[in-house]
């Protein structure tokens, strides 16, 4: 992972997110590159439809000095994506970030993300790129990302998803815990359970710590909630092409999220 692509706004919550992507570009040797949005504060109709007030000129001084800043903290490199208009941002965003090998993206709770989720900025930008983003909490500081709990239903599934997050854990020096949560203990599903983890041991063991835990709960979301509680992962992943992210994401990121105190990875 060479290029982090940063939304920023400007405001406390954006502000923490640049932080948090400045941290992870020194981590792992990669270039940031700030881009502003106003996706992190809420726009007035009158502003969606003609702009936040500020000037692209304006914008981009306020953009250039930030990089500088960035640059001269964390010794990184730090460079501005060109502004464009308030209309269509997510859209803006996510093709910008084609050329990105990651996005890290503040958000300041159910004022944002999960309240209107369905025409949220941050949710629209996940659907519409193709490469991880990491959604960072207001309240969530930078620390070091030792553990990804990924949150998979991988029951009779042998094909799991795991390139983006391999390649994720890889970048971070991190492990990873493949989670499954299940209704109701049965032999049968925990026998296929463990013929999928050693296919997947003996594909991906070598070249990441690997490891994997089954939950039993009827709520996904209350199962990883309290798991999350524990304290030993300090990041969520969750993939929306199959699985947990498929046909429950909705739902889990709303009610996960909206007193988040981690950052949620996710990708397709």
């Amino acid at each position: 992972m060479k290029k982090i692509l940063c939304p920023t706004d400007f405001s406390p919550v954006g502000e923490n997110a640049v932080t948090y992507a400045a941290e992870i570009a020194k981590t792992i040797g990669a270039s940031l590159h700030l881009i502003h949005a106003n996706l992190l504060s809420e726009l007035t109709p009158e502003e969606v439809l003609v702009g936040t007030g500020m000037s692209n000129a304006h914008l981009e001084d306020m953009l250039n000095k930030e990089c500088l800043e960035v640059s001269n903290t964390y010794k990184i490199s730090c460079n501005p994506e060109p502004v464009t208009s308030a209309r269509w941002l997510a859209k803006n965003i996510a093709n910008t970030a084609k050329d990105f090998d990651l996005v890290v993206m503040g958000t300041n709770g159910e004022d944002d993300f999960f309240q209107r989720i369905c025409g949220s900025m941050t949710y629209r930008v996940i659907k519409r790129t193709g490469i991880p983003v990491i959604v960072v909490p207001e309240q969530c500081a930078y620390s070091k990302i030792n553990h990804i709990a990924y949150a998979f239903d991988y029951w009779r599934i042998v094909t799991v998803p795991m390139e983006k997050v391999v390649e994720l854990s890889q970048a971070l020096k991190c492990g990873v815990t493949l989670v499954q949560v299940m209704e109701a203990y049965s032999p049968d599903a925990e026998r296929e359970l463990r013929a999928t983890e050693e296919v997947l041991k003996d594909k991906y063991g070598d070249i990441v710590n690997l490891s994997f835990k089954t939950l039993y709960d009827a709520n996904v979301v209350d199962a990883l909630r309290k798991f999350m509680l524990k304290g030993d992962y300090n990041a969520l992943a969750l993939c929306f092409r199959d699985g947990i992210g498929a046909h429950l994401h909705t739902r889990v990121i709303r009610e996960m999220t909206s007193d988040m105190w981690y950052p949620l990875i996710a990708f397709h």
